[in-house]
């Protein structure tokens, strides 16, 4: 995904859903993990990239406690 070409509103959209994902998963039991967040790398990887791009665009944003 190339998310420099995304709206600042966009990437912060993206970011807390990433963030409820996490919520949500980590809600549940063990074998009963709706998304899979701490299992696949594939989403800390995009929010990492997403803080990034945060950074660089000087926006405040509230960081996923992971």
């Amino acid at each position: 995904m190339n998310i420099k070409g995304l709206s600042t509103n966009g990437l912060k959209l993206l970011y807390t859903t990433i963030a409820s994902a996490l919520a949500e998963d980590d809600a549940l039991p063990a074998n009963a993990k709706k998304y899979g967040v701490r299992e696949y790398p594939d989403w800390r990887q995009q929010a990492d990239a997403i803080e990034a791009e945060l950074v660089s665009r000087k926006e405040g944003f509230a960081p996923i406690a992971w």
